[in-house]
């Protein structure tokens, strides 16, 4: 068999993914990939992810690596490092900057697993991100 594209590979899975994880999942390539990086594209990716993985704990992994590279980056050039008033390299941002992409690929995971396991998918079994609940059935 021929390897298909990401995109056609989307659109061919037995389960098709929901445009939320589509969309997650392309912002987060994106911004691994771009040769530009601006702290605040995080928020970019923040309302898709929301959308695709409705679950506190994950959301709040992936957050607090964004916050630490967040913080790194600003402490760096307030000059509040060491290295800022040096010019040496900042151990803090070397450090910062691994851990960003280890937790978008984590959040990448967990999207990629729910449309290959849509059974642990928390928009398709109805939890909200307020109460991880079920939804209240509609009266109809």
């Amino acid at each position: 068999t021929r390897s298909r594209g990401g995109w056609v590979r989307g659109l061919t899975w037995a389960v098709r993914p929901g445009r939320a994880q589509v969309g997650c999942l392309s912002v987060a390539a994106f911004r691994l990939c771009d040769k530009v990086d601006c702290p605040q594209c995080v928020l970019w990716l923040l309302p898709v992810a929301v959308l695709a993985r409705p679950r506190w704990r994950d959301l709040r992994i992936w957050q607090a690596c964004e916050l630490f590279y967040f913080a790194s980056v600003w402490f760096y050039l307030g000059g509040f490092t060491a290295s800022a008033t040096s010019g040496a390299t900042d151990p803090l941002y070397l450090v910062a900057i691994p851990v960003r992409v280890i937790g978008e690929l984590y959040l990448m995971f967990l999207v990629t697993r729910d449309i290959l396991d849509p059974s642990g998918d928390p928009v398709r079994n109805g939890e909200t991100l307020v109460g991880l609940g079920k939804t209240p059935a509609r009266a109809g």
